[in-house]
């Protein structure tokens, strides 16, 4: 029997570890600023991981650390002091405690979202993801600052999931399934991928308990889903806008508050990113849930939930209000057009006549864009997607 510190244990994976732990015979130190609703089996350390001295008497008298915490804020971007520096805390605090072993999760997302990326990634891959994204970022940094740090003593894994479900999981890219349509960008239909939170918690105590398992592990259900195949699984219907107006629109609809997604984070719905599990599959792993049980899974989660200007509600609330093409996907439809159509028709300082002559609004894209801003607008408000 280990003594395992597990970092957020409050948090939806942290349940999850913590129940096979116990299960396992193990001695749980559950570490984070709140106790989490069930105790049974474990010992909590109130301590926030932005503070050393905090994180050290916390592990004192632990044999591996579980690294969870990670803030996903409901508005803004994710706390750096938290993620980044946080994490480096307990990284620190793990090695000046001499642990045996430290369990990283981390993210799919490490690896960017581009449009030459193979399908699927492997371990080997390059860690691309941009500083543009934060909630990628972070992940990424905090495995360099991993890499540069652990001692060789010290045996290290790092678990990248793809999109995580579950009951009550609620993470950036999940909620962004959630708007009355889909935001869509033409010509892009990315292959989607998805782990269910059972199946990374198994994965999490796997690397705990197998001591041949030592550095960076895909974690995702074998295979993926084309865009289509997900979104209809979903029940969502798709609202497919330019790549400008896209970027121009969720711009402006995140710093209105119309929208949790930046335009950062356009590139995860326009590019691949999904992984091969086979090297964790070698090691013993085996998921319980395909993508399809994950993506059924996420349907009955999300099937009468939606997201209005940033407020979660029901479908049935949003008809009676008669604001169905109100969705997030719509708004940054309008507000990337009504962007758009503002360049279009600022006089030009440099020209003499432009004052006198009306904009040019007869571009392709906008066109287009008004062609599907107009479809959407006409659906019935009663229409069950």
């Amino acid at each position: 029997m280990a003594t395992i510190a597990i970092t957020g244990i409050s948090g939806l994976v942290g349940r999850h570890v913590q129940e096979r732990l116990v299960e396992s015979g193990h001695r749980v130190v559950g570490i984070d600023t709140r106790a989490p609703e069930t105790t049974t089996g474990l010992v909590f350390r109130e301590a926030d991981v932005r503070s050393r001295p905090d994180v050290e008497r916390a592990l004192a008298d632990v044999d591996a650390v579980v690294h969870l915490v990670f803030v996903d804020p409901v508005e803004g971007d994710p706390d750096r002091s938290v993620n980044v520096g946080g994490s480096q805390v307990v990284v620190d605090a793990a090695v000046a405690a001499g642990v045996s072993t430290l369990v990283l999760v981390s993210s799919a997302m490490v690896y960017g979202a581009f449009p030459d990326n193979p399908v699927p990634l492997d371990e080997s891959a390059p860690l691309r993801a941009g500083d543009d994204f934060p909630m990628a970022a972070h992940k990424r940094l905090v495995e360099e600052y991993l890499a540069e740090t652990a001692p060789d003593g010290m045996r290290t894994v790092v678990l990248r999931p793809a999109m995580v479900v579950g009951a009550d999981a609620d993470i950036l890219l999940t909620r962004a399934l959630q708007g009355t349509r889909l935001l869509t960008v033409r010509g892009h239909r990315p292959p989607m991928q998805f782990v269910h939170v059972d199946d990374l918690a198994a994965a999490v105590v796997l690397a705990l308990e197998d001591d041949g398992l030592r550095g960076a592990y895909n974690v995702g259900s074998e295979g993926w889903l084309s865009f289509d195949e997900a979104r209809e699984m979903l029940g969502r219907r798709a609202i497919e806008v330019p790549e400008e107006v896209a970027f121009t629109g969720t711009d402006r609809a995140y710093a209105l508050g119309l929208s949790r997604l930046p335009a950062s984070a356009l590139p995860w719905i326009m590019h691949p990113w999904v992984v091969d599990p086979s090297r964790l599959v070698a090691a013993g792993w085996r998921p319980r849930m395909s993508n399809r049980d994950a993506a059924a899974l996420l349907a009955t989660e999300v099937a009468d939930r939606v997201e209005v200007a940033g407020l979660r509600t029901d479908r049935r609330t949003v008809k009676r209000a008669g604001v169905a093409a109100a969705s997030v996907a719509g708004g940054i439809l309008a507000v990337g057009l009504l962007s758009r159509r503002r360049r279009n028709t600022d006089p030009d300082p440099n020209d003499s006549d432009s004052r006198d002559r009306p904009g040019d609004t007869t571009d392709p894209d906008v066109e287009r864009g008004r062609d599907v801003r107009d479809a959407a607008d006409s659906d019935d408000a009663t229409d069950p997607a």
